[in-house]
């Protein structure tokens, strides 16, 4: 039985986008080395362009899957590109500014049980347990201090779930069938933390600035920027998109002299990457309702509702004539249009 504890919290909170697109591209890069097909289709246009196929085609697209196959590709924030993490993709935030605001911030899912504060709801007892029938009878003290519901849980002598699948009266209901269990010192609890949270959230557009940067010949930039734009568009549903950076698109500038690395011959192209993340975060802890006991007192099919009086002195205002679904008024109380009808 799954419980809340095993269950990923709902509140997330502030979403760390450059972390999960450099781990989004780290992985890609690999995948991408690991699969030939698949690098072969980065450069395929060469292919088939009538004009480029005799000069570059077979020969640069192998040209292109060599340097990479051979190459050491580093990852890095902006902030850390040194000389001698070239060749290398560089991550840089552009952009974080919130859109598409809701009213008060409201999550759509509203709230969650909390983690923590789920004391049991009862000093510990040893029951009476039926194996054939599931049937458990609580001490009369226990069940005149806690009314049960399905949905509580009765935890065993080991610390073991079972669940209150019926309650027959109050000091009454039905578990598993047929258990061998210790239950001394056993106790009820929900089976849900006691607390809940609200929980609210708001989406972001962030944008970012990614790098293709290497040493020397400027034809290497070119085909890591192929490899890399390659990889945003092929991996976007799995590394991106179901890892809550969404809707993500990218656009491409010239190609560089790169000037961040004084005394080299290095080129950059950028590629200038956007989309929508949500950021979410609980507002306010308060206590769950567990349970509701009523009363509500019928009168008997056949029997006259205005005249029937509750064992508690019950408005006869309030009392409802089975099966007619309406408040019973009074004789004394029928407006004179109504009496004539």
């Amino acid at each position: 039985m799954e419980t809340t504890e095993q269950k990923e919290s709902e509140a997330k909170g502030i979403f760390q986008s450059d972390l999960v697109l450099r781990s989004a591209l780290v992985e890609a890069i690999s995948d991408l080395r690991s699969k030939p097909w698949l690098l072969d289709s980065v450069f395929a246009s060469l292919r088939y362009d009538q004009l480029t196929n005799k000069l570059y085609g077979e020969k640069e697209i192998a040209r292109g899957v060599k340097w990479f196959q051979s190459t050491e590709i580093a990852v890095v924030m902006a902030e850390s590109l040194k000389a001698e993490t070239i060749p290398c993709v560089s991550i840089e935030v552009t952009e974080s500014s919130e859109t598409n605001n809701t009213l008060a911030d409201q999550h759509y899912q509203t709230s969650q049980p909390a983690q923590e504060e789920w004391p049991p709801l009862t000093q510990p007892f040893t029951p009476q347990y039926v194996p054939t029938t599931g049937i458990i009878t609580l001490p009369q003290a226990i069940s005149d201090s806690l009314v049960c519901t399905t949905g509580m849980l009765l935890v065993d002598h080991n610390g073991d779930n079972h669940p209150i699948w019926n309650v027959i009266d109050r000091q009454h209901f039905t578990t598993d069938v047929g258990l061998i269990v210790d239950f001394s010192n056993s106790y009820i609890r929900s089976a849900y933390p006691r607390l809940v949270e609200s929980l609210e959230s708001a989406a972001f557009r962030e944008g970012y600035r990614i790098g293709c940067t290497c040493k020397g010949d400027p034809m290497s930039t070119r085909w890591l920027h192929s490899l890399v734009s390659f990889c945003l568009l092929h991996y976007r549903q799995d590394l991106l998109e179901a890892r809550g950076f969404e809707v993500s698109s990218i656009s491409s500038g010239p190609m560089v002299k790169d000037s961040r690395v004084e005394g080299e011959n290095i080129f950059s192209r950028f590629i200038s990457l956007t989309g929508m993340i949500r950021n979410y975060w609980p507002k306010r802890r308060t206590e769950k309702s567990l349970w509701v006991t009523s009363s509500i007192e019928i009168s008997k099919v056949g029997e006259d509702g205005i005249s029937f009086v509750g064992d508690q002195n019950t408005d006869p205002s309030l009392l409802v004539q089975f099966g007619v679904g309406k408040p019973i008024i009074p004789s004394d109380q029928i407006p004179d249009d109504e009496d004539d009808d």
